[in-house]
């Protein structure tokens, strides 16, 4: 009697095929989970305050994208209370060097005017601090 040893070769390759096709994408998948997460941004910045304006000016670090900059402004209310509004990307203007960009990069600048504070119910002179925010952390108070 014959041995027919092809068919043993054959179905090693087969089952070696199989079990790659298997551990790839396990491994695959258990590397993805070891990436670290998004990095909080390091900005430096330089705020100022006119007589009708708030400014933050990007004096060096990372970039943050607009979408994700919060302004919380604590002040008396016109009641003269205590109150805490928080301002998004829709209240106020970016410009670099007078060009609109959808990021707050270096030598760019960041507006919010009086009228827009005080539309929310703010009394613009008894502003007590801004709290500039990213990603959901606090990259910068300042306090006035």
């Amino acid at each position: 009697m014959e041995k027919d040893s092809g068919v043993s070769t054959v179905l090693s390759e087969v089952l070696m095929i199989a079990l790659v096709l298997i551990l790839v994408p396990v491994a695959t998948i258990s590397l993805m989970n070891q990436l670290p997460e998004d990095r909080v941004p390091t900005v430096t910045i330089k705020p100022d305050i006119s007589s009708d304006s708030i400014f933050f000016y990007h004096k060096g670090g990372d970039y943050v994208r607009n979408e994700s900059i919060k302004l919380i402004i604590r002040a008396k209310d016109l009641a003269n209370k205590d109150k805490e509004t928080i301002y998004t990307h829709m209240d106020f203007n970016i410009t670099w060097k007078g060009n609109p960009t959808s990021l707050f990069d270096l030598g760019s600048e960041l507006t919010i005017k009086k009228d827009t504070i005080e539309k929310k119910g703010v009394d613009f002179s008894k502003i007590k601090d801004v709290r500039f925010i990213a990603k959901n952390t606090v990259l910068y108070t300042y306090q006035i």
